[in-house]
């Protein structure tokens, strides 16, 4: 074994300890201590198959061991990604990080979310926005995203990540009415993280200044992006009314009431009848529309944007299911069409969309969970959630994505984020279910 400690006593003490107490008891202990923190809240999860129970129980504890006692929540300590990208995902995404700690807010696990927003907070610059991907000690990540492109400047950031911090935090409010610890962070938390919302929105049309998609990749206006800062700007909302602070309140549900106008206006197309992911206004006013359909279009309603029986979220959720179902014997949702990351081109049939993702998946989950009306249709839910749980490996561990031909688990494996949509979609089926049979 190795002993580490601050000074030679310490180190001396653990190795003691570690003789005295045997390797073997250590790791009882350690096993012990993680089953119960992750059965401490005794659900009955009966209304699921066995091996999603499993999943749901060991997701939990996989998401707070990608996680230190400082805060940082790593999207993934797995480096076969190192291959392909010539770096890990041993970094903390503020976005990633939000979204798992939505997660562990429905689960009532506060403590690991406490923590993370202690240590976001860290994270803020003093513009009120956070980059990309951080160190687990805070230190800016490695990026591919420039400032200066075109023979223009921009600033390289994902505004998603700032506008889910604040959700977030609202969410973890919500759950454990913790009050003192959104008073805490009220001033140099909220207030700046919405002002930064307020400051980066492009006067002409309402809609959040350009930034990078989701996966990364390009730069520009969606639907996505502008959906989070819409519910960031709600959320500070929320926060300031909870905290006493009335007009920043009204301050930044009116900004969030015009954000959401500009968004039916701009990112809607009537021609296709459904939401777009991508829109590029030109200076003469023109507005030219990216069709693409993106799997990250369902957080216009799972953000609360518009509720789900609105005929605008109904026609954008059926392209998703239609064009982004990868239609093999793997099965699955893709990213967006014409995905290439990770695309095995040795198949000569690429008519299809993409690899399928878990979180793509379950997000199709959310939204049958969403719409069902009587105990049948949640069958489609939980076949959705057998699929997810068969793609584990025998370490129950979920990859980010799996070959669309062979199955083949695809880039990192565990994907915290992965994990945490997994615990996610099982506890919305489950108040979901039980909401039902209430209704009976």
């Amino acid at each position: 074994w190795v002993v580490a400690g601050k000074n030679y006593e310490a180190v001396v003490a653990g190795h003691e300890r570690i003789k005295e107490m045997t390797p073997e008891k250590i790791k009882d202990h350690t096993a012990g201590y993680w089953k119960e923190w992750s059965h401490k809240e005794n659900l009955d999860l009966s209304c699921v198959s066995d091996r999603v129970e499993q999943c749901f129980y060991q997701s939990l504890v996989l998401m707070r061991s990608q996680m230190d006692n400082r805060g940082a929540i790593i999207a993934s300590t797995d480096s076969d990604i190192m291959k392909f990208n010539k770096d890990t995902y041993a970094y903390c995404w503020p976005r990633d990080a939000a979204l798992i700690c939505d997660s562990f807010s429905r689960a009532d696990c506060f403590e690991p979310v406490r923590q993370f927003l202690f240590f976001s907070l860290g994270l803020i610059t003093d513009d009120g926005f956070v980059w990309p991907k951080y160190t687990p000690d805070g230190s800016i990540g490695s990026t591919w995203h420039p400032k200066y492109k075109n023979g223009k400047t921009q600033l390289p950031v994902q505004e998603d990540g700032t506008g889910l911090l604040l959700v977030a935090l609202n969410n973890f409010y919500e759950r454990s009415k913790q009050t003192e610890v959104v008073q805490k962070l009220f001033n140099d938390y909220v207030q700046k993280l919405g002002g930064f919302l307020l400051d980066h929105i492009d006067e002409k049309t309402g809609l959040p200044k350009p930034g990078y998609d989701p996966w990364e990749e390009q730069y520009g206006v969606f639907s996505y992006t502008s959906a989070t800062v819409y519910a960031g700007l709600m959320a500070a909302s929320n926060l300031s009314k909870v905290t006493g602070h009335y007009e920043s309140e009204k301050k930044f549900e009116k900004a969030a009431q015009k954000m959401k106008k500009s968004i039916l206006k701009y990112l809607y197309s009537d021609d296709l009848g459904r939401f777009v992911k991508k829109v590029n206004i030109t200076d003469e006013g023109k507005v030219l529309y990216d069709g693409t359909v993106d799997a990250s279009l369902s957080f216009i309603w799972d953000l609360g944007l518009l509720p789900t029986d609105d005929e605008r979220v109904i026609q954008t959720m059926d392209a998703v299911e239609e064009f982004l179902w990868v239609k093999t014997s793997v099965g699955g949702v893709a990213r967006y069409t014409s995905d290439n990351y990770h695309r095995n081109f040795d198949h000569p049939d690429q008519d299809f969309p993409g690899n399928p993702w878990i979180i793509t998946t379950l997000w199709l989950a959310n939204w049958k969970l969403e719409k069902a009306e009587k105990e049948s249709d949640l069958d489609k839910v939980r076949e959705l959630l057998d699929w997810a749980a068969a793609q584990s490996n025998e370490a129950l561990i979920f990859p980010e994505q799996m070959d669309a031909h062979t199955g083949e688990p695809l880039s990192v494996g565990p994907l915290t984020w992965s994990h945490a949509t997994f615990v996610d979609t099982v506890l919305r089926y489950k108040e979901k279910q039980d909401f039902l049979k209430l209704e009976k």
